[in-house]
């Protein structure tokens, strides 16, 4: 009984340090180009522009590991717009997002987003949520913790 009251407790002040730290780090604004690192590889927004219903998105994938290839895992780029709603991706992106990256390769591709009527204040985000990542003190997908994300003009 003991052991199972301790382990509650743990887990219990562990989910409360989790909440805590992702409360705290709250939204980064990026610019155009400007990297962000998921360890051993990095996605920039080169390019956003909205125009009618759609939003172009030009994304560069890179590797920063040495000597052997890397898998971004499970990276997602979203458009949302200002009350939380989600664009649509139009098609597959080519190459797919988790393509395999040699050591110092980039590859970039465009993406397509159909944007919800009466869409404003648009921005990008990029993820990369594993499902572990959400038991991390100071992940991306953490909950409540706030995202990186690029304005669209």
């Amino acid at each position: 009984m003991r052991s199972l009251v301790a382990a509650v407790m743990v887990a219990g002040g562990y989910f409360t340090l989790l909440v805590a730290f992702s409360v705290q780090t709250g939204s980064r604004d990026l610019r155009l180009g400007d990297s962000l690192c998921f360890g051993d590889w990095c996605a920039s927004v080169m390019q956003a522009a909205h125009q009618g219903g759609e939003v172009a998105v030009t994304l560069r994938t890179e590797s920063r590991r040495d000597g052997a290839p890397v898998w971004p895992d499970q990276p997602e780029v979203r458009v949302i717009d200002d009350g939380g709603r989600q664009a649509d991706l139009v098609g597959n992106p080519a190459p797919p997002l988790d393509a395999p990256l040699q050591p110092g390769e980039s590859l970039t591709r465009e993406l397509v987003f159909s944007t919800p009527p009466g869409a404003s204040e648009l921005h990008v985000e990029i993820t990369h949520d594993p499902w572990f990542n959400k038991f991390l003190i100071g992940s991306d997908g953490a909950p409540f913790h706030g995202r990186a994300r690029i304005k669209i003009d």
